[in-house]
């Protein structure tokens, strides 16, 4: 019966309320207006007198607080109406420090306990105000972290966009049969299928005061303690990355660790768990295992594994942006592998996400311990597949692909000299106003010990800036025994801020590999 008297209760005080509030509200500003307060030009005489009409008499909201206190009263567990001011307030040990401060401020004078309280109100609010600012600057730094990261990303996939677009229209462009001179009479590139490159002297090719050669490779960083981890994942794969590690000498690396590490390896982690990992350990050098395909995950041949990739980009996005926030220059790599059923061949790797093959775990775990210290991954994205195991020195040429990048990679049977001459030859084609080969961006050509280098011109870069090219590399390293000749294709550097001229690149490249072709077979 108790509980069915309730709402009805309820419903009686809320209806008084309501039937209250606006007669009081009227009652307040007419009472102002009587004791001769702030005038009001908004209302006329009629309508103060109207509401001076309308408002209950003091005795009457006394019986209406009345009423409403013995009702709230009637609520089980209600304690309205009987509280004391102590009731609010935490309770002290006696004798404590606390205690003994409130005792001494209840003597005080009523005005000094007052501006006391405003005091303490006062620092709570510069405090808050503190903590606010604080909380902003950190939500401005990680906002700036994220689109700095999502800008990288969407210029690779535009980048990717253009490379795809441009390769179709020269197929379609060479597969019509066009006349190359029409194109040239079109403003449009020169396709000079009939320029056969010879290894005449490449006389007049100019020295730059500097010479740009690629990214030197430093010796390899002190990179332990190395701390491998990750929640998911195969921890097989774990433990097989843990014994390359001890096989090439790191003693002090462990699956667990305390404090900060050199190098943390994530193997099967979450975007969670790896911002988790970045931020406890703080470690010089993040190394991510990922999946191929995570920036093609909107292609058809991807679209049955678009979940597991985007959970994989997330955990390469979550420990790029983690180590970033540290501002303390580390490095990520991240090592996109594929699945390990069917995996066969030769090591492969490649800079970006360009494969999609299977990975033997034996080849995952070796080069993500290869990762750890080489030089020439710092801040790369790779991807590995076959089953082959490797020696080191087929290892360190493999991922000498990451310095620069390299932007292609031609084998020939040749003399070193040969290839060299041809090289300076060649990239004589791209030079001056009456060049045979015309770019979106002009090359300024030199003259280099192993080759050429095509330097972008970029008006639109600030001076002394530098804005990227194209640095040709005749070579012949001995891997494993055995010496090869070869000429190598390496991007030269960009200074911050300037963009990836990918087009021209791109064009160079095209060229590059079809007359080499035609010169050496």
């Amino acid at each position: 019966m108790a509980c069915a008297r309730r709402p009805l209760a309820l419903a009686l005080v809320l209806a008084a309320t309501i039937a209250f509030a606006p007669a009081r509200r009227a009652r307040a500003p007419s009472r102002r207006w009587s004791d001769g307060g702030d005038e009001v030009d908004d209302l006329s005489p009629e309508e103060l007198e109207r509401y001076a009409k309308t408002a209950p008499t003091p005795e009457e909201e006394a019986d209406l607080f009345a009423m409403l206190k013995d009702k709230f009263s009637e609520f089980e567990g209600s304690t309205y109406g009987d509280y004391k001011k102590e009731d609010l307030e935490e309770p002290l040990k006696p004798g404590s420090l606390e205690s003994a401060l409130r005792a001494e401020i209840g003597k005080l004078p009523k005005e000094e306990q007052v501006a006391s309280d405003r005091r303490v109100l006062e620092s709570i609010f510069d405090r808050g105000a503190e903590e606010f600012k604080e909380t902003v600057e950190a939500m401005k730094e990680e906002n700036a972290a994220i689109g700095k990261i999502a800008a990288d990303e969407l210029a690779a996939d535009m980048a990717a966009e253009a490379r795809a677009f441009e390769t179709r229209m020269d197929e379609l462009t060479r597969a019509a049969g066009v006349d190359p001179s029409k194109l040239a009479e079109a403003g449009l590139d020169d396709y000079d299928d009939d320029v056969l490159v010879t290894m005449d002297s490449a006389g007049g090719l100019k020295r730059p005061r500097s010479a740009p050669r690629p990214p030197a490779a430093a010796a390899p960083k002190a990179v332990e303690p190395v701390l491998v981890a990750g929640a998911g994942g195969d921890a097989a794969l774990r433990a097989a990355v843990l014994a390359d590690l001890a096989d090439a000498g790191y003693g002090d690396a462990a699956l667990e660790a305390a404090g900060e590490v050199g190098t943390l390896v994530l193997v099967g982690a979450s975007d969670a768990e790896a911002k988790r990992l970045v931020e406890t350990h703080r470690p010089g050098r993040v190394v991510v295992l990922s999946a191929q395909g995570v920036t093609r995950a909107g292609e058809f041949a991807f679209l049955l594994r678009r979940g597991t990739l985007e959970k994989a980009g997330a955990t390469e996005g979550a420990a790029k942006l983690a180590l970033a926030k540290l501002a303390r220059g580390g490095e990520a790599v991240v090592v996109r592998a594929g699945a390990a059923a069917g995996a066969a061949g030769p090591a492969v790797v490649e800079v970006g996400d360009g494969l999609d093959a299977p990975t033997a775990p034996d080849l995952v775990a070796a080069c993500l311990a290869k990762c750890c210290a080489s030089p020439d991954v710092a801040n790369a994205t790779i991807a590995v597949s076959g089953a082959g195991a490797c020696s080191d020195g087929r290892w360190r040429d493999l991922l000498l692909k990451a310095r620069g990048p390299e932007l292609a990679r031609l084998d020939v049977d040749a003399p070193l000299d040969d290839v060299v001459l041809w090289a300076r030859e060649w990239a004589t084609l791209w030079r001056g106003d009456g060049a045979k080969r015309r770019l979106t961006t002009p090359v300024d050509v030199f003259a280099d010990d192993a080759g050429a280098d095509l330097l972008f011109d970029d008006k639109r870069a600030p001076k002394r800036a530098k804005a990227g090219g194209v640095l040709l590399r005749a070579e012949r390293p001995t891997i494993d025994g055995s010496a090869a000749t070869r000429l190598r294709a390496v991007r030269a550097d960009y200074s911050d801020g300037v963009a990836v001229k990918q087009m021209s690149e791109d064009e160079i490249i095209l060229r590059l590999k079809a007359d080499f072709e035609k010169t050496f077979g």
